[in-house]
């Protein structure tokens, strides 16, 4: 009979529940039972299915007596029939272990008299549970293990034994590594997902990566730190790099995240990892903060934000933002207007028209604060010196408010 392990899921949507025993365990199912048979989680997310199982698959969707009957079997923790809403009526089992629900396994069930395939799913449902538990404790296990490598080699502690312990998870730190990172304005949980799997498609740079003992090449190093998703790519390649983090923003954006991307300074050695990265989530959030979500930038490339990235004391620069801006920063405050926005627009598009429209007004509105702007400042905005200063003053107050 043949077995189709479907997309993995689980409740855990970066480390999934290896799919293929359990496919395994159902096609031998579903041939004892002579019909479809169907793995769904906790949350009815097909895990695997035999035998054309994915029709037979509860969908909570459906009617309300799935619902009610996935409800009945969670709490009972026992065999329920499903006889209203499918053709032919489903058995649904559900599959326990220590107490704990960790999915459904459904089989068409026409005979409701039929004890023995009721028996034969029951015991199939406890077979399945039984590698469900093994295989969630041993990625418990590596994602614990996983977890404490990503922040040893952040804080560069032990680098001898990084090493031997990469080699163990799939990684090798010898290489050297891209960093990539990926910030979002909301949490990072389901998008450390995301990054994970992107970089685990990812192919490393020309020539070839040198491949592991086993055949595999090393894999992409991914974890959360602060607000941030880092991957650290085993390449030097730097259009890799770019695509794999359009991929990611493509793949966060179907998600619902406000995303943005930024690539670091290639990690020669141990010793530059957290520095790279500290660079790479720099420029991720320069993006996030100016709005150019749509672009993935290098730090190399940041220009006057890669400049504050050096600066630890802000005391010069909200000096520099006081002498150039402050009188249109204090006047907004004071009286709810946008004349620092507005200023900011004009010096981007250098045209009337594009300003109105970038900031829905009509010209007359426009050119009234412009009048207000040049009064407040004391002087032209288009004088060149004074256009260069109101820039960079506008650029570093936009950021250092946003970053800090």
């Amino acid at each position: 009979m043949e077995t189709e392990a479907a997309a993995p899921a689980g409740g855990r949507p970066d480390r999934p529940v290896e799919a293929e025993p359990l496919a395994l365990l159902l096609g031998r199912l579903a041939e004892d039972v002579g019909a479809p048979a169907v793995l769904q989680d906790e949350q009815c997310r097909i895990l695997a299915a035999a035998g054309g199982g994915e029709r037979a698959a509860l969908d909570p969707a459906h009617c309300h007596v799935t619902r009610q009957v996935t409800k009945r079997a969670s709490s009972l923790r026992g065999p329920t029939r499903l006889d209203v809403g499918y053709r032919p009526p489903r058995l649904v089992v559900p599959v326990v272990v220590a107490g704990e629900l960790l999915g459904f396994v459904t089989v068409e069930h026409p005979d409701p008299e039929d004890e023995e395939l009721r028996k034969l799913v029951e015991a199939a449902a406890l077979d399945i549970g039984l590698e469900m538990a093994v295989e969630l404790r041993v990625q418990a296990i590596l994602g614990h293990d996983e977890d404490d490598f990503f922040n040893d080699l952040l804080e560069g502690r032990a680098p001898p034994r990084l090493v031997r312990r990469g080699f163990k998870l799939g990684y090798d730190v010898r290489l050297e590594h891209t960093p990539l990172a990926v910030a979002a304005e909301t949490g990072t949980e389901r998008l450390e997902a995301i990054v994970r799997t992107v970089a685990r498609q990812g192919s490393w740079g020309t020539p070839p990566s040198p491949r592991g003992a086993d055949g595999t090449p090393p894999f992409a190093i991914v974890g959360r730190d602060d607000d941030a998703v880092l991957a650290f790519l085993p390449t030097t390649d730097a259009g890799s790099a770019f695509a794999l983090a359009r991929s990611a923003l493509d793949q966060a954006r179907l998600a619902g995240y406000t995303a943005a991307a930024g690539i670091g300074p290639v990690c020669c050695d141990l010793t530059q990892f957290r520095r790279s990265a500290e660079k790479a989530k720099w420029a991720a959030r320069v993006r996030l903060v100016t709005g150019n979500t749509d672009l993935v930038s290098s730090f190399d490339d940041l220009g006057v934000a890669a400049l504050l990235f050096q600066v630890d004391d802000h005391t010069d620069l909200e000096l520099f933002v006081e002498r150039w801006i402050g009188p249109l920063v204090a006047y907004d405050a004071g009286h709810g207007t946008h004349l620092t926005e507005t200023l900011r627009v004009l010096l981007e598009t250098r045209s009337l028209r594009a300003t109105a429209e970038a900031l829905y007004v009509h010209k007359s509105t426009l050119k009234y604060r412009i009048k207000r702007i040049n009064e407040l400042l004391e002087g032209d905005y288009q004088d060149p010196e004074t256009f260069f200063n109101l820039q960079v003053a506008l650029r570093i107050h936009q950021m250092v408010r946003g970053l800090r």
